[in-house]
Order: structure tokens, then C-alpha cells, then sequence
């Protein structure tokens, strides 16, 4: 009985997490492809647009320099997302009652047992648990 509740705690832990990544990868690949294409044929209708304009060479210059500004743009929006990020993690520590945080945890995690092994067998599980705890306890206490 001990040995499914930790097979379901190392199940838990890592099944649906190598679900997810995997079609995020997935997804994030895709995506990926898209917007390479939609930039590639972006940029391409700029310079067709700007050649008549300003000539080939300046064209060239101006996507590039549109395109180092956008790359700047993009190494600069993680940092500040972090600090955001931080920022509203401090506040709700500051907030949050560590008590009720997990009060919520452990109840969620018993509700999710319940829904996989059955209310029978997670009394059971949890007896022996303490019975076992028990008899280490009173062990050490003598």
C-alpha cells in the first residue's frame, strides 16, 4: 500500500509534466516556423516597399536597423518581465499567509489521491502511515 502512494507521488511529480513539455515543445516549434516565415516575408515586402523610395542600399540599412532595434527589444522584455515577476512574487509573500498556503497544498493533494486511489484506500494508507510513524516515535521516546 506505502509502495502506490509513492509510485502515485512519483507519478504525480513527473507524468504530467513531461506531457505538457512535450506539446509546448511542440506547439513552441510550430509557432516558431510561422513566425519565421511571416517575418522573412514581412521583411520582404518592406524592402519592396522602400526600394522604389529610397534605393536598394538604404532600404537594406533601414530593415537592418529596424531589425537590430526589434532584437535589442527582444533581449531587453525578458529582464523586465523577471523583475515584474519578482517584484509581484515579494508582494504576495508579504500577503500571503504561509498557514493557509498549505492548508490549500495539502488539501489539494488529498483531493487528488482520493480521485486516484478511492477514499478506502487513502484511510487505509494514511492509518498504516501513522501507525508506522507511531511506533518510530515511541521507539525513539524510550
Amino acid at each position: 500500500m506505502i509502495g502506490e502512494v509513492f509510485a502515485y507521488a512519483a507519478n504525480r511529480a513527473t507524468s504530467g509534466a513531461v506531457e505538457s513539455i512535450s506539446k509546448r515543445a511542440v506547439w513552441f516549434v510550430a509557432g516558431g516556423l510561422v513566425l519565421l516565415l511571416g517575418c522573412f516575408f514581412a521583411v520582404l515586402a518592406a524592402f519592396w516597399t522602400l526600394e522604389p523610395i529610397y534605393g536598394p542600399i538604404q532600404s537594406a540599412g533601414f530593415i537592418a536597423a529596424s531589425c537590430l532595434i526589434l532584437a535589442l527589444v527582444c533581449f531587453v522584455i525578458p529582464a523586465v518581465s523577471q523583475y515584474f515577476q519578482r517584484r509581484r512574487a515579494r508582494i504576495a509573500a508579504k500577503t500571503a499567509n504561509p498557514v493557509t498556503e498549505t492548508i490549500k497544498a495539502v488539501t489539494e493533494e488529498a483531493n487528488e489521491a482520493v480521485d486516484y486511489f478511492g477514499p478506502l484506500q487513502v484511510m487505509a494508507s494514511a492509518f498504516m502511515l501513522g501507525m508506522g510513524l507511531a511506533r518510530q516515535i515511541k521507539g525513539t521516546a524510550t
